[in-house]
């Protein structure tokens, strides 16, 4: 079942103005720093025609693909979502280990992101978190709802998930130590302060 809330708008604008308007979903990814730079990922769900469409329209704010019919795009975002947040985690939870046993992280991080762990929320964040900056910027507690979407698809696709729900309780704990609003670089502080 991909998307039922944009999918059940899509149905409610038709209803009430017909072909006068038309859905396609569009969630991003990239955060403030591709938002700025124009370098979003834009995942479309829709027909091929009306995606065509959305894609030259938003060609400025970075690379647009159409997975599929709509809701994909929310499918998409929640899988996003999902690998964000364990990579968050994993980050900061390696960090702390790091830091308690003496490494020099910024020496570590520079090592590891030439090999497997390297990643592009490593390559923004890495410096958040070797010195702790935590500011606010893309907030952790947004990552509530696209989580909650993810487990609504994994019920609806009947999947058993292992991460997921590790995952949402975590956030849901950073929430509620009153870091939700920092940046998901917190996980650093997070781990350290349990």
């Amino acid at each position: 079942m991909l998307g039922p809330g944009v999918r059940k708008l899509a149905e409610d604008l038709t209803a009430r103005f017909g072909e006068r308007i038309y859905v396609v979903d569009a969630p991003v990814s990239g955060g403030e720093d591709g938002a700025k730079a124009g370098t979003l990922s834009i995942m479309l769900g829709g027909s091929q025609a009306l995606c065509e469409r959305a894609s030259e329209a938003l060609a400025p704010c970075g690379t647009s693909v159409r997975l599929g019919e709509l809701g994909s795009g929310q499918v998409a975002k929640a899988c996003n979502q999902l690998v964000v947040s364990a990579t968050i985690f994993a980050l900061g939870e390696a960090s702390v280990l790091a830091e308690r046993s003496g490494l020099d992280l910024e020496a570590m991080w520079d090592l590891l992101g030439h090999g497997y762990a390297s990643s592009r929320l490593l390559d923004s964040r890495k410096d958040r978190l070797v010195s702790g900056d935590d500011s606010p910027s893309g907030a952790i507690k947004y990552m509530r709802k696209d989580l909650h979407g993810a487990n609504e698809i994994a019920e609806a696709t009947e999947t058993n998930v292992v991460l997921l729900p590790q995952l949402r309780a975590a956030i849901e704990e950073v929430i509620d130590a009153g870091l939700g609003d920092r940046d998901i670089s917190v996980t650093k502080r997070f781990v350290a302060e349990r």
